[in-house]
């Protein structure tokens, strides 16, 4: 079990959750780790530097409606076989989209 530096209890989803991520003008698929009321783990295929700030839809549970969040890339690094696992650090949680400005 990952080491809990969030100070906030983690869920843990399905295999399958996704989300869509934006990020640098670019969309980004990510699968989704673990997620907790002030951040997640999610592994990208891309790498998203340290600093990016994120806007994402989130679908986590099946048959609940997205969520969405704005956040920050904490954490980064490579993985075996190409993909990257960021910690992301949210400042904002809403039930609907909080950038009309980005579809997602």
């Amino acid at each position: 079990m990952a080491e809990n530096k969030r100070g906030a209890d983690r869920w843990t989803p399905p295999e399958e959750s996704r989300g869509v991520v934006y990020c640098n003008g670019v969309r980004e698929a990510a699968r989704i780790l673990d997620v907790s009321n002030s951040g997640m783990r999610a592994h990208f295929t891309k790498e998203i530097p340290a600093g990016t700030d994120i806007y994402a839809k989130l679908s986590i549970v099946e048959n609940q409606s997205p969520f969405y969040v704005l956040g920050e890339i904490i954490r980064i690094k490579q993985l075996p076989g190409g993909e990257w696992e960021a910690s992301i650090q949210f400042s904002n949680i809403k039930q609907e989209p909080i950038r009309k400005d980005i579809p997602l």
